[in-house]
């Protein structure tokens, strides 16, 4: 009923429309969408779904075929809908050892790799952005292979996107800790790929990162929720550090995820939802008159960080 749409209004009245179950009502709002935003992935998936509902085949398939050509949610989704395999796109960084060892004669990464010798990791990640300082094109990339190297998976990846570059699969989504991870999945029978796309998401691999309001490691466990889980499994608590240490923090991750998966009768979304946002946010966003599509129930969680949450745990 708003008069006039703006930037965000626009994109409420589509997940409006589809909340509603009203497909010429999603076509109509996708049609106030701005020629940029148009061209955006999630909104031509649904431009598909909605010309799927009209029976409108041929434009619909063209919009499919081309979204799964992207390695990304919508992309999977697309090649989900036309039962393809999806497209990886995968294309590994090359690192040449004398761009290697040129590098790492600079006199900032001879810092670096001064404290790493010395044990002193705290001291040589942080020291990583400087030596990074000044570096584009080709040297960043090189950085961020060496950091991968150096298994810092953290700095690998969040250095591989200075550079702009998505396609070096191993490095973005690195299979580490793969011994915690698997028994775990094996105690609490769950697809490893689950607690990666969890650790991937929550912490990028580092086991010693906190987050502002007091999560820690791996799988970014509040310490009140850790002390929790302890009581739970019978584990002994001493402080919260021991969230620090990485087969603890897996186990505890694991443990918890499950919980919300049988909270939410097996559903991945919905525990996903509920680790990103709490179990209480989630029971009200199912206070819903019907049953949804996992895709719109997904487009239209309110919380946007939780939004692309989900959407990055699935993918």
């Amino acid at each position: 009923q708003l008069p006039h749409l703006d930037a965000t209004t626009r994109l409420w009245a589509v997940r409006a429309a589809l909340i509603e179950d009203n497909w010429r009502h999603v076509d109509q709002a996708l049609g106030n969408l701005s020629a940029k935003e148009k061209k955006q992935e999630r909104w031509r998936y649904w431009q598909a779904k909605a010309l799927l509902q009209t029976n409108q085949r041929e434009k619909r398939l063209v919009i499919f075929k081309q979204l799964a050509n992207e390695r990304s949610y919508y992309g999977f989704l697309a090649a989900d809908f036309l039962q393809q395999d999806y497209a990886l796109g995968n294309k590994p960084i090359i690192l040449e050892a004398k761009n290697r060892s040129r590098l790492l004669s600079q006199q900032r990464f001879v810092i670096v790799s001064e404290f790493k010798a010395l044990e002193m990791e705290k001291e040589a990640q942080q020291f990583w952005w400087e030596a990074l300082r000044n570096l584009e094109g080709d040297d960043l990339l090189a950085a961020a292979k060496i950091a991968q190297q150096w298994h810092w998976h953290r700095l690998a990846i969040l250095t591989v996107s200075r550079a702009k570059y998505w396609d070096d699969v191993a490095l973005r989504f690195p299979i580490a800790y793969s011994d915690n991870i698997e028994q775990n999945a094996q105690l609490q029978q769950l697809d490893t790929s689950i607690i990666y796309s969890l650790v991937r998401r929550e912490s990028m691999f580092d086991p010693a990162v906190g987050s502002p309001v007091g999560a820690l490691g791996l799988m970014q466990i509040m310490p009140a929720t850790g002390k929790q889980i302890a009581k739970e499994i019978r584990y002994p608590w001493r402080s919260k550090s021991v969230l620090l240490r990485p087969a603890v923090n897996v186990k505890f991750g694991a443990h918890y995820y499950k919980q919300m998966l049988g909270k939410f009768d097996g559903h991945f979304a919905l525990a996903a939802a509920a680790y990103n946002a709490g179990p209480h946010n989630v029971d009200k966003w199912l206070k819903i008159e019907r049953d949804y599509a996992a895709d719109i129930w997904i487009e239209t969680i309110p919380y946007k960080e939780t939004r692309a949450y989900v959407a990055a745990i699935l993918t």
